[in-house]
């Protein structure tokens, strides 16, 4: 997909491997650079990876539910971005909302916000499984709308267990 699309950087969630497994990776895939948050255990983790001719990449904080960097493209224009891989632990889960909403403050110019949330905004989102907790689902869609960032949507399955269709 890397070579097919010309992606100039990758982000991998929930790798469940070493940041070692990941280096071997990122050379093979033919990129040059690296951020990485560990997983706890096999829980978590995320790895930025890009071509560093591409796109300058800075970590400005990281959290072991986040990344947040600044992405600069070669024609001069940048943008915020967060890489999200959010806790099963819900307690953790509102930290992280937490952090989200101060870091909303912060930003004046383009941002993208994406990853693994581990909560939904509407009860269609969720297939089989515990019921859904409409309040869970109105706090998730509140930190949204208090951090201003709309939800784009999928392509493709909204179900990762289903594959592509």
């Amino acid at each position: 997909m890397v070579k097919k699309y010309f992606v100039d950087v990758v982000v991998l969630l929930e790798p469940r491997t070493s940041s070692e497994v990941c280096r071997k990776l990122m050379k093979k895939l033919g990129f040059d650079s690296l951020i990485v948050e560990e997983a706890q255990g096999f829980a978590g983790g995320i790895w930025i990876m890009w071509q560093s001719k591409k796109a300058e990449v800075v970590a400005v904080s990281q959290s072991s539910q986040f990344i947040h960097c600044r992405i600069k493209i070669p024609s001069g224009q940048f943008f915020e971005f967060n890489a999200v891989y959010a806790s099963l632990t819900q307690n953790l889960r509102e930290k992280l909302w937490d952090d989200l909403h101060n870091l909303s403050d912060t930003i004046t110019g383009p941002w993208i916000l994406g990853g693994d949330f581990n909560e939904i905004v509407y009860s269609h989102e969720k297939k089989g499984g515990v019921a859904v907790d409409p309040s869970k689902c109105a706090k998730f869609a509140s930190i949204l709308n208090e951090c201003q960032v709309a939800d784009l949507g999928c392509d493709g399955s909204p179900f990762t267990w289903q594959g592509p269709k």
